[in-house]
């Protein structure tokens, strides 16, 4: 059976199920301090990203697009 490109990227269900049993047993705080460091790693590679793509825009203007990418969240 050949496996389609949206296949691969559907997790599987096994691993998902032991994801959650990892994450109901750690603690707020852990889960909080995970989530806030996820977002400012998704911040860091969005803002790595508009540089690429605008070498000529000051660190200011890059800063200020990816705040307003994360505010109105767009793709």
């Amino acid at each position: 059976m050949k496996t389609t490109e949206s296949q691969r990227d559907m997790p599987d269900p096994a691993v998902e199920l032991l994801r959650m049993e990892v994450l109901r047993k750690m603690g707020p705080a852990v889960r909080l301090e995970r989530g806030l460091r996820l977002i400012r790693t998704a911040r860091e590679l969005k803002e790595s990203r508009i540089a690429s793509l605008h070498p000529d825009w000051s660190p200011d203007q890059v800063r200020r697009e990816t705040a307003r990418i994360f505010l109105h969240a767009v793709a």
